[in-house]
């Protein structure tokens, strides 16, 4: 009888391939921090920009905004190709992981357009109104997608990762 091993971690693969699926656990394992370590940086630069009346802090919070912008960038594709391929798991197209960006390119839009945000500015708070919404609305896209149990057996999308690979070494 041929052993079964669990599959190995490939960290390319894992954050940079649209083939396969990925699992809850995972998924949950990199959306968990990278969701609160971004929420809690953004509450800290946008409680700076919209609290205080200095001009050099309000500056100093807009380059920090801009260093989070570039991090969030940066992690783009990691975060469609691990979203697309949760979506696989569940038996979904891995396109519907655009609903993740859709927000995301509107709030940057709009955070850009009505920046900076002044007393005489009557849009002041519509970046703030649009950002609670989408953050609300990507959260609880990433809630459905940690919690909803993936196709069990295989599906069009590939073997199931839960399921032990076989060890086929010893076939002959």
């Amino acid at each position: 009888m041929p052993a079964s091993i669990k599959q190995p971690f490939h960290f390319w693969r894992f954050f940079f391939s649209l083939k396969g699926r990925t699992t809850r656990l995972p998924f949950v394992a990199f959306f968990l921090p990278y969701k609160l370590i971004f929420l809690g940086a953004s509450m800290l630069i946008d409680a700076n920009i919209y609290g205080t009346l200095s001009l050099q802090s309000v500056a100093a919070a807009m380059y920090a905004r801009n260093a989070l912008n570039i991090l969030n960038i940066l992690l783009l594709w990691p975060v469609f190709s691990i979203t697309f391929r949760r979506l696989h798991d569940i038996g979904l197209s891995g396109l519907l992981g655009l609903i993740w960006f859709a927000p995301a390119i509107v709030n940057a839009a709009v955070f850009a357009l009505l920046m900076p945000a002044t007393a005489s500015n009557p849009f002041a708070m519509l970046p703030l109104i649009l950002k609670s919404i989408f953050f609300y609305t990507l959260w609880a896209f990433t809630l459905t997608l940690a919690l909803w149990p993936g196709t069990k057996g295989p599906n069009k999308y590939g073997p199931d990762p839960r399921q032990p690979i076989m060890d086929r070494s010893n076939v002959f």
